[in-house]
């Protein structure tokens, strides 16, 4: 079995009308808020397409999509949420496109897309602690190396500000 087919078989399956509500919470997550008057009341405009709503207060239109990385997708919000969950793999735009079913040009898109919105979040949220990169330990404290038994594997490397005595 490959890889791609592994991968697929544990991805969550998805429904359109529960990924509009999930993007719908996120959104808004006290409620629909209106973008021009701040209104909490509105309608569903079913004609136009089901993600557009009219706020019943100043009548402004705007869309479930409008303000995000999905503003202006006719890709199927199914795909985009298949794809959010296969980012956390570190997936390619090729393999994307195989696995949710869509052009090379569109996974490309997606990936990036989706790519810059992780990374515009994580910018305001700086890493702390201390981290672990490739095997070895990075103080969080003392901003060096820690240093430790580097040529036996598994061993814990520590900081040299905590092997000071008391």
């Amino acid at each position: 079995m490959s890889a791609s087919n592994r991968i697929c078989e544990q991805a969550p399956t998805f429904c359109e009308e529960d990924c509009e509500t999930a993007l719908f919470r996120a959104k808004w997550p006290d409620g629909f808020r209106c973008p021009r008057c701040g209104g909490p009341d509105f309608y569903r405009i079913g004609s136009r397409g089901p993600r557009l709503f009219e706020c019943r207060s100043c009548a402004r239109q705007t869309s479930l999509t409008a303000g995000t990385i999905l503003e202006g997708t006719r890709t199927p919000l199914v795909k985009w949420f298949h794809a959010l969950y296969l980012m956390q793999t570190g997936i390619s735009a090729k393999l994307l496109s195989e696995l949710i079913q869509v052009t090379y040009k569109t996974a490309w898109l997606i990936n990036h897309k989706l790519r810059y919105a992780i990374q515009v979040h994580d910018e305001g949220r700086p890493l702390i602690g201390d981290l672990q990169l490739l095997g070895g330990l990075l103080c969080a404290a003392c901003d060096e190396p820690s240093r430790g038994s580097a040529d036996i594997p598994g061993r814990a490397r520590r900081c040299r500000r905590f092997d000071r005595p008391g």
